[in-house]
C-alpha cells in the first residue's frame, strides 16, 4: 500500500499531539480506574460555645427621695447618687467531651478623656482583677468598683488643668481558654465591655456586656474519591481515538520535506518580489550569447550595474524556473536548478 505523503513538519506536529493525548488518556485511565485520587476535606467533629458577661448593680447614696422605695428608675441613674457599682464577672463554655480544659482572666477599667468625643486628651487605666488562671467551664469574680472615688479624681485633674472635657469609664473583661475536642486544640478568647459617662449629670450603661459564641471544631479529614463513571469512559474512549489516530499517522503516511529549490525560489521572490519582471510560462532563451551567473546575488549586481530589469520564466517545476537580465547581445542567466556540473558541461553558457 503506497503511503500518503504529508509535510515532514505537519506529520511531527501531529505525532506529538496525538502521543500527548494518548499518555494524558492512559494518566486519567490509572487515576479514575485504578487508583482513585485522594483529597483533604474538612469535617466537622463537634462544637463548642462560649459567654462572657459583666453583671452589673448600682449602689446608691442615702437619699430620702432619691431611693428604689420611693421611686422606680430606668436605664439611667444621676451620678451624683451613685456610691459604687458592684460587678459580677462570668465565663461559661460548653463543649461536650471536652478535655484538657484552662484558661485565664483579667478585667480592667480604663478612663479616658475625649475632646469632641474622638480626640482622646489624657487617659488612665486600673486593675480590677489581675491575670487568674482557671482549670473549670465556668469562673465568675465579683468586685466593688468605686465610682465616687474616680469622679473625684477626674474633678480635681479638671480643676487642676482647668480645661473640662467628656470622660468615659470602660470596664473590659477578658478570657482566653483552650480545650481538647474531637482530637483537635480549640483556642476560644470572648470579651465582654461596660461603657458608660463619669462626667455629667447622667450615668447610662452600654458596651457589650454580654458577648456569646458558637463554633464548629473542624479536623481534615483524607478521602478516597472513588472512581467516577463520566471520567472513566471519557478517559477511554480519548485513549482508543487518539491511539488509532497515531497508529495511522505512523504507518500509513511518510514525511516529505520541502524542496531546497523551491525554499530558494520563495525565499528570492519573497525578498526581491518588487524588482523581478514575470514572463509568460513555457518560453525559452536563445542561449547562443548567454552569460550564467552562479547566484541571485551576482544576478542581482549585474542588474544594478546595467541598470536594467530582472525577468522570470517559471518552468512546469521549481527547478525549471530562470532569471534572466538582458544586456544586448548579453543575455546574463540564473537557472534556480544550476550546479556547478551542469555549468561546465553546458554549451549554451559562455565560460
Amino acid at each position: 500500500m503506497q503511503k500518503k505523503d504529508i509535510a515532514d513538519k505537519k506529520r511531527r506536529a501531529a505525532a506529538a499531539v496525538l502521543i500527548f493525548m494518548v499518555t494524558a488518556a492512559a494518566a486519567a485511565l490509572v487515576v479514575f480506574g485504578i487508583i482513585g485520587p485522594k483529597v483533604n476535606k474538612t469535617a466537622q467533629v463537634a462544637s463548642y460555645s462560649s459567654k462572657s458577661e459583666i453583671e452589673y448593680n448600682v449602689n446608691f447614696a442615702d437619699d430620702s427621695y432619691y431611693n428604689e422605695e420611693n421611686i422606680e428608675f430606668g436605664s439611667g441613674f444621676i451620678t451624683k447618687f451613685v456610691n459604687d457599682i458592684d460587678l459580677t464577672f462570668l465565663y461559661g463554655f460548653s463543649g461536650g467531651e471536652a478535655t484538657e480544659f484552662q484558661g485565664s482572666y483579667s478585667a480592667t477599667a480604663l478612663l479616658a478623656a475625649t475632646y469632641n468625643d474622638s480626640n482622646l486628651i489624657w487617659k488612665k487605666e486600673f486593675d480590677l482583677v489581675p491575670q487568674t488562671n482557671f482549670k473549670t467551664e465556668q469562673a465568675s469574680e465579683s468586685v466593688s468598683l468605686p465610682l465616687k472615688e474616680y469622679v473625684e479624681l477626674v474633678k480635681n485633674l479638671q480643676e487642676t488643668t482647668g480645661v473640662i472635657t467628656s470622660v468615659i469609664m470602660t470596664v473590659t473583661y477578658t478570657v482566653n481558654a483552650s480545650a481538647l475536642i474531637g482530637g483537635e486544640t480549640i483556642a476560644d478568647k470572648s470579651e465582654a465591655t461596660l461603657v458608660f459617662p463619669v462626667t455629667g449629670d447622667v450615668l447610662v450603661m452600654g458596651g457589650t456586656p454580654l458577648s456569646e459564641q458558637s463554633k464548629a471544631v473542624e479536623t481534615e479529614v483524607p478521602r478516597e474519591i472513588l472512581p467516577k463513571e463520566k471520567m472513566l469512559i471519557g478517559s477511554i474512549v480519548l485513549l482508543i481515538f487518539s491511539g488509532v489516530a497515531l497508529i495511522i499517522l505512523l504507518l500509513f503516511t511518510k514525511g516529505v520535506k520541502p524542496d531546497p529549490t523551491e525554499l530558494q525560489l520563495n525565499k528570492i521572490l519573497k525578498k526581491y518580489g518588487g524588482r523581478i519582471v514575470e514572463l509568460h510560462p513555457g518560453g525559452r532563451l536563445d542561449r547562443s550569447e548567454a552569460v550564467c551567473v552562479k547566484s541571485f546575488r551576482d544576478l542581482l549586481l549585474t542588474a544594478d550595474e546595467l541598470k536594467k530589469p530582472i525577468f522570470k520564466i517559471s518552468g512546469e517545476k521549481p527547478i525549471d524556473t530562470e532569471f534572466f537580465v538582458f544586456d544586448e547581445p548579453v543575455k546574463y542567466v540564473l537557472e534556480t536548478g544550476y550546479s556547478k556540473e551542469s555549468f561546465e558541461n553546458s554549451a549554451e553558457c559562455v565560460k
